[in-house]
């Protein structure tokens, strides 16, 4: 029987006899080449509905958005190439999580107008925006906000005139917001130096490259 916390055989891991092995990182089946066979198929299927409605005047198609599995990737990779590889995909807890942050919450929005809504018992140590807004250029641009769920911020948030983030989860409900008009403002207000610069900015396949190498475009 292998050890309910290493994973590996011969010896197990008890109340009086604690296992302290390593345990070894959750499995993560999300190489870079199946995130590139994903970004490509999103910016394809989203290319054909624009040529749909281009060809179809006073047609609108409804976007379902970038599938998670696509953008918290994305920025798994991109905190990757910043020095985090522990940071994984695929974890109970959270979107994403890792030795250095725990907890890693990714939100991402692929028109700039776009909502963004929270779990209302959604816990995190850090989050991420990624905005995606610009992929049919090849552009993309993360923001690391290393504020937690239980900060102030997200608490007093406002979601409408009348309700914060911290009352409409008190009612279990999906807080929804937009990031680029009532979330990001907001930030740059309280917390300048934190939003003076991106996490990342650049091309996709940029997230793939440590920060001391010039990215390729695609």
């Amino acid at each position: 029987m292998a050890c309910g916390n290493c994973k590996q055989k011969g010896h197990r891991n008890t109340k009086k006899k604690p296992c302290t092995n390593e345990a070894p990182p959750p499995y993560d089946p999300v190489t870079p080449d199946v995130v590139r066979k994903l970004y490509k198929a999103f910016v394809a299927h989203e290319t054909m509905l624009e040529e749909i409605e281009a060809l179809t005047p006073g047609f609108h198609i409804r976007r379902t958005g970038m599938p998670m599995e696509l953008s918290e990737n994305i920025v798994k990779y991109a905190i990757h190439s910043k020095g985090d590889t522990t940071c994984t995909w695929g974890a109970k807890t959270g979107d994403l999580q890792s030795k250095v942050e725990n907890i890693q919450e990714v939100k991402s929005i692929t028109a700039i107008d776009s909502p963004t809504s929270f779990g209302p018992t959604q816990p995190w140590n850090v989050i991420y925006f990624l905005d995606a807004s610009g992929s049919k250029n090849n552009l993309l641009v993360i923001w690391r906000i290393p504020l937690p769920n239980t900060h102030e911020f997200w608490k007093t948030l406002p979601v409408n005139k009348k309700q914060t983030k911290e009352q409409q989860g008190d009612e279990l409900r999906r807080p929804r917001t937009i990031w680029s008009t009532q979330i990001k403002p907001l930030l740059e207000a309280k917390f300048p130096e934190m939003m003076a610069a991106p996490f990342y900015s650049g091309t996709f396949e940029g997230i793939f490259v440590p920060v001391n190498t010039t990215a390729m475009d695609i």
